[in-house]
């Protein structure tokens, strides 16, 4: 309404263009923050997914090229195999940094059947490594670098780790039954 009494067409008509403007403005903003909320939960998953086995027991393979990938994990929890081998050859002080943490070569007894003894869903693993280092982690352990008690028990679940410092190459098998 005007100061007379009577009302005012053209203020209502510039209020309402306003009110328009600025729900358009909030409808903008609100769809700008559910697509990129959305576009972010995609690529999380896209990431895990890409990134899932890059960093094996403390060694991140990004450097390095990936000669042989395999996983059999399936089933009703997720039993199966993988298997990872690696090339270090164009970065092998990379490598070294981090393995050189690691327990020296030779394995243990146990650890020794567990490489060279079991079945492996790969053709290209390796008959005797020599020199390096290895890594297990038991996870149905206390102490998660014991593999005393390996064979004592009904699965297995563990990684093992071992670096061919002659080569130059990573051996990483998970096997979780």
């Amino acid at each position: 309404m005007n100061g007379y009494g009577m009302f005012d067409r053209d203020a209502y008509e510039r209020k309402l263009v306003r009110a328009r403007k600025h729900r358009g403005r909030k409808r903008a903003l609100c769809l700008s923050i559910i697509a990129s909320v959305l576009i972010n939960m995609v690529l999380l998953f896209y990431m895990h997914g890409l990134f899932n086995h890059r960093w094996i027991l403390g060694f991140d393979r990004f450097w390095h090229e990936t000669l042989l990938e395999a996983d059999t994990h399936c089933g009703f929890h997720g039993d199966g195999e993988y298997i990872l081998i690696v090339d270090c050859q164009l970065f092998p002080q990379k490598a070294l940094k981090t393995v050189e943490k690691w327990q020296p070569l030779p394995l243990t007894e146990n650890l020794e059947h567990v490489m060279y003894n079991w079945d492996k869903p790969v053709t290209d693993w390796p008959e005797k490594i020599e020199h390096g280092y290895y890594k297990f982690y038991d996870s149905n352990s206390q102490d998660h670098s014991d593999d005393s008690g390996l064979f004592e028990r009904y699965s297995y679940n563990f990684k093992l780790a071992v670096y061919d410092t002659d080569k130059d190459k990573l051996y990483y098998w998970e096997c979780d039954t």
